[in-house]
């Protein structure tokens, strides 16, 4: 267990590693920096992080710091494409995912293990 411990917080630092993302603004700011696209690469669906850090104070921020124009790209969002890809990545991910299928009788929609994963988280 000490070595999962450890891992962890060794993950851990390496996300959370420097310049923080205030400092950079800041920076590009007084660097001339007119235009700034966030590009959130790590999120899939819009959450509160995006909409009030991102959105909200990011934006604030940049703005203050003399960044005319600020924006940011949308997350994947819930596309059916997009599901359908993720599910697939999923099960395509997980050995044991067909030993855990198991439709109902009554659920003559879940033929398969794919159906039924989709259905069970959406």
């Amino acid at each position: 267990m000490i070595f999962f411990s450890a891992h962890v917080e060794e993950c851990i630092d390496l996300i959370m590693n420097e310049p923080y993302t205030v400092d950079v603004l800041v920076d590009l700011g007084k660097d001339g920096v007119k235009s700034l696209l966030a590009v959130p690469a790590s999120f899939v669906s819009e959450h509160i992080e995006t909409l009030e850090e991102i959105d909200m104070e990011y934006r604030e921020l940049a703005l203050e710091s003399g960044i005319e124009n600020w924006g940011r790209v949308p997350a994947l969002g819930l596309t059916a494409s997009f599901i359908t890809d993720l599910a697939d990545a999923v099960i395509e991910s997980l050995p044991s995912a067909e030993a855990m299928w198991n439709p109902s009788a009554e659920d003559s929609e879940s033929s398969d293990a794919f159906s039924y994963f989709v259905k069970m988280f959406f």
